[in-house]
């Protein structure tokens, strides 16, 4: 019965991914990219998506009004819709994303920033993110630059972080986990050598996916270097995930999401 619900949860999470081929196709064409009408798709499908694997999301805090640089630590490739399903964000990925089945092309299709290794190119990438961020939208960052098994944090690289300086805007460190038990799950993260399809079967084999998502304080960049503002953002997500919850319930009672 385990292997026909897993194959049944699959079969309707690969229907909604297509989905998101066509509505996206459709949002994004010339006739609606001007309008509010992308923007409400992404929130919708990437809610949707959530709801399809089962995830408990519940929010500590409030995410900062636009402009802002969100940055948080990675786990998983659920990341990235489980703030998306909050509001419009312009995401920073690496190039080896875009070329993923589906979720590839999705990505390109809803404006994500892609990094190639190389000075150059990621200085590109930085202006782009400044120019997102004067406009008065969200740019989000993962800087560690790759995922973890959620029980602590890498060192954040910096150089992304001088968009926020470029563009004067606030930076707000965001701590995701995905609790189990009295420590984390070890079914959600895409680590070392997992595959998408590999932690996609597990993720479809839970029927609930507790998640956990706290919103920090905000860190003004103004007089700070883009490695004063890695360590800051660093220091509060890494305090979140140490600590026990009573100890950093300043940051709001929970919402169920």
């Amino acid at each position: 019965m385990k292997l026909l619900y897993k194959i049944f949860r699959l079969i309707l999470l690969v229907g909604h991914l297509l989905s998101g081929l066509v509505l996206t196709f459709i949002a994004f064409s010339p006739l609606w990219r001007s309008t509010h009408f992308p923007n409400r798709v992404v929130i919708w499908w990437s809610r949707t998506l959530c709801q399809c694997l089962h995830l408990q999301i519940r929010c500590y805090g409030d995410i900062a009004t636009p402009p802002c640089l969100l940055v948080a630590n990675h786990i998983t490739w659920l990341d990235v819709f489980v703030l998306l399903r909050l509001s419009p964000i312009t995401f920073v990925s690496k190039h080896e994303i875009s070329s993923w089945p589906i979720i590839g092309w999705l990505a390109r299709r809803v404006g994500t920033l892609f990094v190639r290794r190389g000075f150059d190119v990621m200085s590109v990438v930085t202006e782009e993110m400044a120019t997102v961020l004067t406009n008065g939208a969200y740019v989000a960052l993962f800087p560690e630059g790759t995922t973890t098994d959620g029980t602590a944090v890498k060192r954040f690289h910096a150089r992304m972080f001088q968009a926020a300086i470029t563009a004067n805007v606030t930076v707000q460190p965001i701590a995701l986990r995905y609790p189990r038990g009295t420590g984390v799950s070890k079914i959600v993260p895409y680590v070392g050598d997992d595959t998408f399809l590999s932690n996609t079967w597990r993720l479809v084999g839970e029927t609930a996916i507790p998640v956990e998502i706290w919103f920090c304080p905000l860190i003004n960049a103004n007089g700070k270097t883009r490695r004063e503002l890695a360590d800051y953002a660093q220091m509060h997500i890494t305090q979140v995930l140490t600590q026990s919850k009573a100890d950093i319930q300043d940051l709001g009672n929970p919402k169920n999401e």
